[in-house]
């Protein structure tokens, strides 16, 4: 699968060649980029349409993934991928028809949800190199943009 984090790697190779120019990359293939970037590249993980929602669950957090396709078995093709954001939105709109664990009225920060250290940020100054590598280095997929004392912008 072709990936925001594979693209900006893409970018992030034509910036640091000195004798390549953007303009090259409207010619470019991905196979091209499959070869250069294999490396790097990480194993495909997938799972069957039977599998449960816990084992999509566990897959995606086991992997540090953020989709996972679903592969038919017969065909190998994808069927659909599975997101975080998809699975929020299936619990969101069945919420009322699951058990409702007492967790779920404790507040976010009293189950210590979300990253409260070492938060990621960037200047409106930025350059857009510099935003890109901090996507792949860390590993983000949101920066938030800050002021010279820090206050979201």
């Amino acid at each position: 699968m072709l990936t925001i984090t594979d693209f900006i790697r893409i970018l992030q190779n034509f910036y640091n060649s000195p004798n390549r120019k953007m303009e090259e990359l409207e010619d470019h293939r991905l196979e091209t980029w499959r070869t250069v970037l294999k490396d790097e590249a990480r194993p495909l993980i997938s799972i069957r349409p039977d599998e449960s929602l816990y084992v999509a669950i566990r897959s995606l957090i086991h992997h540090k993934i953020h989709r996972l396709p679903v592969i038919d078995p017969a065909t190998g093709n994808v069927l659909y991928i599975v997101t975080h954001k998809r699975i929020l939105k299936f619990l969101y709109l069945y919420i009322n028809e699951l058990p409702k664990p007492s967790i779920l009225h404790k507040s976010l920060k009293d189950m210590d949800i979300g990253t409260y250290n070492n938060i990621e940020t960037a200047r409106e100054d930025t350059l857009i190199i510099e935003a890109l590598n901090k996507f792949v280095e860390r590993r983000i997929s949101a920066l938030p943009i800050v002021d010279a004392d820090g206050k979201l912008v």
